[in-house]
């Protein structure tokens, strides 16, 4: 027969769970309810309205380090500075000088290094597209 404190702790993650789910499902109720009442008010003032094909604003989780643009801020001043090609963990480490952002705290080298590398591509991609006119740059 299984252990007994090994069904006791999974009798207490199942019902940790549930809560959790009961809660998301409410939490999701009140949303979709003011979804609703959005949309009956936005009817009222322009009855033409298809709410339906408003298309959904996703929030996304930014990372904590840079405020809006300021990471890639950073490294094309850091650029601008040197005179000698660099490599990424370098930038990083200038990027992170400028920004005070203190690199020997657990993971922040890494997480650094990791944006900025995100970031380097990312501009790269623009680059090539203003250059070949396409979109989303």
């Amino acid at each position: 027969m299984a252990e007994s404190h090994v069904i006791s702790a999974l009798r207490a993650k199942r019902a940790e769970l549930s809560g959790e789910v009961l809660a998301v499902q409410k939490r999701l109720e009140t949303l979709r309810n003011d979804l609703d009442a959005v949309d009956r008010t936005l009817r009222v003032f322009d009855p033409k309205q298809r709410p339906d094909k408003i298309r959904p604003a996703v929030k996304r989780k930014g990372d904590k380090l840079f405020a809006y643009g300021q990471c890639s801020r950073a490294i094309l001043n850091a650029l601008r500075k040197t005179t000698e090609p660099m490599s990424t963990g370098q930038i990083a480490e200038r990027v992170g000088l400028d920004c005070r952002i203190a690199p020997e705290a657990h993971g922040v080298a890494a997480k650094l290094s990791s944006l900025v590398k995100g970031r380097l591509i990312a501009m790269r991609g623009c680059a090539w597209g203003r250059e070949t006119g396409a979109l989303g740059c």
